[in-house]
């Protein structure tokens, strides 16, 4: 419904010592989840892949050889960004979600082509504040189609390119669990009177429909493959429920440069996939684990679970 149930940040910081920069840190003190961007990463392959399927450009089951390093686009070679494993079999739609392929992403990107990949961006509610009713959120960045690069193209759909606020990724992902509806944020679900009886109600608002319910549907379903065997966030799993959701692992911009050992891990999800109640998004930014890169399924998993 789009009403915000929790939303926490870290560090945190003492409300009643504001002015006391060792408790109270100015850089602590903000909402990170609408006023810090960053490169969603994988989460937004939900985008390419929706906008795809919503313009019967492709099906579930709709193959691509995501073993090629780069294709002739509109007269041009693009490259495309390597996956972590290589596929020896052309991989479906749901696969290329399950398996969170860039190489699978960007054809998806491609058969939507520049415009309407952006349009459909903006319309998963990127590039624009949300509506959260309280100040100091900002918009995230979604360059128009006229600024883009040769290759992004290829980048956009796997989630590089473009900067987005925790919240806007969140919201993008309530649009699968609401059955294709981008909703507004809302905290206050009712008023009462000192007798207790409701005074006013607040009922969802949707900004706007993005994909219709049976593309939404499809996805939920394809978006259930990612935490079951062959996924790459199998340890969401929770015996007994239908778990959907995405893992997003995005290296940060270090001094201009892209870094390899440095990520943003995320994991935004829903749940039961087949009549969504909640959605959760865990984001980490900087994450430091015990062993190996600081991936979503890492970080941002055992959270969420």
């Amino acid at each position: 419904t789009g009403f915000i149930l929790a939303m926490g940040n870290y560090p945190n910081f003492d409300l009643n010592k504001y002015y006391d920069q060792k408790l109270a840190p100015l850089s602590a003190q903000r909402n990170f989840a609408i006023t810090d961007q960053f490169d969603p990463g994988s989460t937004f392959k939900i985008v390419a892949a929706s906008g795809a399927l919503n313009d019967k450009l492709v099906y579930p089951n709709t193959h691509f050889d995501c073993s090629l390093e780069g294709v002739e686009y509109r007269g041009r070679m693009r490259k495309f960004m390597p996956d972590d494993h290589k596929y020896d079999h052309p991989l479906s739609v749901a696969e290329i979600i399950s398996r969170s392929s860039n190489v699978g992403a960007a054809q998806l990107g491609m058969k939507l082509g520049e415009q309407r990949l952006y349009e459909y961006a903006r319309s998963f509610g990127f590039g624009e504040k949300s509506g959260f009713p309280f100040g100091g959120e900002i918009s995230g960045l979604l360059n128009p189609v006229r600024k883009w690069s040769g290759i992004d193209i290829t980048r956009i759909p796997a989630g590089y390119s473009i900067a987005a606020t925790p919240l806007q990724i969140h919201y993008a992902m309530g649009v699968i669990a609401s059955g294709g509806e981008l909703l507004m944020p809302q905290l206050i679900k009712e008023i009462k009177d000192d007798s207790g009886e409701i005074v006013f109600k607040f009922e969802k608002q949707s900004r706007r429909r993005v994909v219709s319910m049976p593309v939404a549907n499809s996805m939920a379903k394809m978006l259930q493959g990612v935490t079951q065997p062959g996924g790459t966030a199998v340890k969401a799993a929770i015996p007994g429920y239908e778990v959907a959701g995405k893992t997003g692992t995005a290296q940060k911009l270090i001094n201009g440069r892209y870094s390899k050992s440095r990520h943003v891990g995320s994991f935004v999800g829903f749940f039961p996939a087949s009549r969504p109640e909640v959605v959760i998004s865990v984001i980490v930014d900087d994450g430091k684990p015990k062993r190996g890169l600081a991936y979503g399924s890492v970080v941002g998993v055992p959270s969420f679970k």
